[in-house]
């Protein structure tokens, strides 16, 4: 059953039909109890899957399909925070006598994600290190957004220091591409916000209140620079409305800071979409946000603990709700 399920072409169904196709290849039990939300379902659905195809390729490593399995489970464990649970599956594929090219970059960018995940950074680094020296100059876009994502990785663990490493690494190798220095250069600089008391805001939101963020104390707060014409801020909105019903109730609060121009085009787009968070045009705040934030493309994202200090920035999917979650388990202080 597992052969005919990844001899489908995966990459082209909805994600819905991939997903049930997983369940159904692998038997998944009904469980009697009604799951929470989308969020919730997906999440244990993947594991189990994943938990079921680990043990198949231990079990079948000679399989026609194993190939295609131990792919699957490397990018599974990227997209969906199982990186810790591929490290040895990684390891063991590594040191197969034959292996695809394709599927041990893969192999090498889950191993590197978990013993980041797992503390091992330096160990991390080193395989880092040693993936990029056999990357060509023209391959920039097969190691940009991986590199993206073990920074944040990094970012996520506290590892902040190997996490510039990451960026002024991959900024080195690509030192002839300005596009890419700018994006490392800006992640470094933002980095610098870590720790410090996140820069205050001073304007109204659109509904004519004003927001200061010391009356956010004792909250956790993501602060989203975003544009009603930017296609990956619109992208992270369905997440962050579930981060928002998940959350919010504990003390989870989001601040949406508007590049557009129309007010009247952002309370429409607000009403559309159901987002019950508040919203703030950019250029109603006392001078420009954009250089104490250090935004230099949208969407940028900003976590701030219950302090008021900035804790994590532009991190994404299952990272983002890492960040909050672990921050919301934090008790708050005294006086908070």
């Amino acid at each position: 059953m597992f052969r005919f399920f990844m001899a489908l072409n995966f990459n082209r169904l909805p994600m819905c039909v991939f997903y049930f196709a997983v369940a159904l290849s692998v038997h998944l039990p009904v469980e009697a109890a009604e799951p929470a939300n989308f969020t919730q379902i997906l999440k244990d659905q993947t594991r189990q899957s994943f938990l079921k195809i680990s043990e198949y390729v231990a079990k079948n490593p000679q399989a026609d399909d194993v190939e295609l399995a131990h792919r699957w489970l490397f990018q599974t464990a990227m997209d969906h925070g199982l990186e810790s649970e591929a490290v040895k599956i990684a390891v063991a594929y590594l040191k197969r006598e034959s292996v695809s090219p394709q599927t041990a970059s893969f192999a090498r960018k889950a191993l590197c994600l978990g013993l980041v995940r797992d503390g091992k950074v330096e160990e991390a680094q080193s395989i880092f290190e040693d993936h990029l020296a056999g990357i060509r100059l023209r391959s920039a876009d097969t190691v940009i957004e991986f590199s993206l994502q073990l920074a944040r990785q990094a970012q996520l663990v506290g590892e902040y220091k190997a996490s510039k490493n990451i960026y002024e690494a991959v900024s080195g190798k690509f030192f002839l591409s300005p596009h890419i220095r700018e994006i490392c250069d800006n992640k470094i600089e933002k980095l610098t916000l870590i720790g410090q008391p996140a820069p205050k805001i001073g304007a109204h939101d659109i509904a004519g209140n004003r927001v200061d963020l010391n009356d956010y104390k004792g909250k956790v707060v993501l602060i989203d620079f975003w544009a009603t014409n930017c296609p990956p801020c619109l992208e992270e909105f369905p997440r962050m409305k579930q981060l928002y019903d998940d959350y919010h109730a504990d003390g989870f609060e989001i601040i949406g800071i508007s590049f557009d121009t129309s007010q009247g085009l952002v309370e429409e787009f607000q009403k559309k979409w159901e987002l019950p968070w508040r919203m703030v045009m950019l250029d109603d705040a006392q001078g420009s946000l954009r250089r104490p934030y250090k935004v230099a493309t949208i969407p940028s994202m900003y976590l701030v603990g219950r302090d008021g200090n900035v804790v994590q920035f532009d991190l994404r999917s299952h990272h983002l709700r890492q960040a909050i979650s672990n921050l919301m388990d934090q008790k708050k202080s005294p006086g908070k």
